[in-house]
């Protein structure tokens, strides 16, 4: 290859390239790949501080380096071999790394017990979010990947985890492509779309991925069956906006702890859980576990559900929950007129509400 030192440009788009050995060589697409690594200045900055640096900066589980003043975190930095933990940090969301590590930095500032408690666990923190990775292609196209957390498997992932796919791929009026990998756990492994239309606010499909694929109104069936043409545009309509919303993984914990003090609900979990290391549980059994759910099991999650939606009904207000649907028949005229005079509604005659 040849090194570049200068990138021309007309507009928006690229015209020529300079060379390092000042050659200009014309252009229209300009295409850069590289490995991610060390470079040499900053490897002499780590070497000269004698950090310990074996392929990348060692840290310890509240990423201190060998010097406890230097704390680090980031794509470059690997725990202590004494943790067995050999995970790669490139691998999990970035921005999850950048709180793990303002929390670490935070127990050497605040004096308090709540970080002294927190600077003594000699546990590795979790990664569990969603990684993601957005660009703008040639033809104006638009191009987006969400996908889980190597922490969702935690018997490793193997090539088997990937139960099935789901592909729409639509042409006309504007090209629309969209991937839904489904794992044997029936969860959403990862999401990928390409699009000629710009999806605002897309970070948002991050918080689909990883969650139960029967969240998302039957959508691998209807995939199936032909009735979703599009899963990008279906996963915009208004019924998913309370998947979106940012207290609802907050809803999930709180149904995970309700379920930890219902025994029938804690034997049903040991026995998917059971089944599910031994490898013999489809992604469709895992879905179809309500109906295993006793009555009032069904009715702590429904009346859960219901909360969140009145609880949030400022941003959620197109659900209808019980207290709208008291709201509606208290102020529907003609149904008070007919309960008063023995009629049926639908007896009524379609008429406005102005008498």
């Amino acid at each position: 290859g040849c090194g570049i030192r200068e990138v021309e440009q007309r507009g928006q788009r690229v015209s020529a390239v300079i060379t390092q050995e000042e050659e200009s060589l014309p252009c229209s697409l300009l295409i850069l790949h590289g490995e991610r690594g060390v470079d040499q200045d900053l490897f002499s900055a780590i070497n000269d501080q004698s950090l310990v640096f074996d392929g990348r900066l060692v840290v310890d589980v509240a990423f201190k380096t060998n010097d406890p003043k230097i704390i680090a975190g980031g794509e470059m930095v690997k725990f202590a071999r004494r943790f067995q933990d050999n995970r790669k940090m490139d691998q999990f969301n970035p921005f999850e790394m950048g709180q793990r590590l303002a929390e670490a930095l935070l127990v050497e500032v605040d004096p308090d017990a709540i970080a002294q408690e927190r600077s003594v666990s000699q546990r590795v923190a979790p990664f569990v979010r969603p990684c993601s990775e957005a660009a703008s292609l040639p033809g104006g196209l638009h191009y987006y990947r969400f996908w889980c957390s190597p922490a969702l498997f935690p018997l490793g992932y193997t090539d088997d985890m990937i139960s099935r796919d789901v592909v729409t791929d639509i042409k006309e009026p504007q090209l629309s492509y969209t991937r839904v990998e489904v794992d044997k756990y029936g969860r959403m492994s990862s999401l990928t779309m390409l699009c000629e239309e710009e999806t605002q606010q897309a970070w948002r499909f991050a918080g689909l991925v990883g969650q139960s694929v029967s969240y998302l109104n039957d959508l691998v069936n209807r995939c199936d069956v032909g009735l979703v043409k599009d899963i990008r545009t279906f996963l915009l309509e208004d019924w998913a906006n309370a998947l979106f919303h940012d207290r609802f993984s907050s809803l999930r914990q709180q149904m995970e702890t309700a379920a930890e003090t219902s025994e029938h609900m804690t034997a049903l979990i040991e026995t998917l859980w059971r089944r599910v290391k031994n490898g013999d549980i489809s992604a469709s059994e895992v879905g179809l576990t309500d109906t295993a759910l006793t009555g009032d099991t069904r009715t702590v999650v429904q009346d859960g559900l219901n909360n969140f939606l009145e609880l949030n009904s400022n941003h959620l207000n197109i659900y209808l929950t019980a207290a709208r649907s008291y709201d509606i028949q208290s102020n529907n005229i003609w149904a008070q007129t007919a309960d008063k005079v023995g009629l049926v509604v639908g007896d009524v005659p379609d008429m406005d509400n102005t008498l």
